[in-house]
This record gives structure tokens, C-alpha cells and sequence, in this order.
């Protein structure tokens, strides 16, 4: 799957009610095996504590069918608990 990650649009999200999330722009497959990647949060995001306090994140790539997710997840503010 990350070698095929190219320019796709990734949504970073941290577990909870609501989901806590991000659309990520700065997404990097750094390593194959083990999967490993990178992506860049400013800490004046709406969703850097979630973010941050969490354990794990899901890495959810969308297609372009989805892009009411991504616009929905760009929104300041928009899922913060």
C-alpha cells in the first residue's frame, strides 16, 4: 500500500468520540517493512492534543470519491472533543 502512495490525500485520525482528525498534506512513507511514516502536525492545530496523547493513529487514505471527508477534516476546529 505505501509503495503505491503517491499524491493521494491521507486523513490522520487519534481514537475517541468524535473522531479527532486531520487532512495531511505533509504524509511520507518513510519505510516498507516495518510500515513506517511521517507527516507533520503544527501544535496550533485543532487536533494536535488528541493527536498527540494518542497511543496510535489511523492513516486513512481516500479516493476521490471521498472528497467531502478530506474538506470536512481540513476544517479548524471541526472534530476537536
Amino acid at each position: 500500500m505505501l509503495r503505491r502512495h503517491a499524491a493521494a490525500v491521507v486523513v490522520i485520525t487519534a481514537p475517541g468520540e468524535p473522531a479527532t482528525g486531520f487532512t495531511a498534506t505533509s504524509f511520507t512513507s518513510v519505510f516498507l517493512d516495518p510500515p513506517l511514516v511521517s507527516f507533520c502536525l503544527a501544535e496550533s492545530a485543532s487536533a494536535w492534543p488528541a493527536v498527540e496523547a494518542a497511543d496510535t493513529v489511523a492513516v486513512h487514505v481516500l479516493g476521490q470519491e471521498q472528497e467531502r471527508v478530506a474538506r470536512t477534516f481540513s476544517t479548524s476546529g471541526q472534530w476537536h472533543p
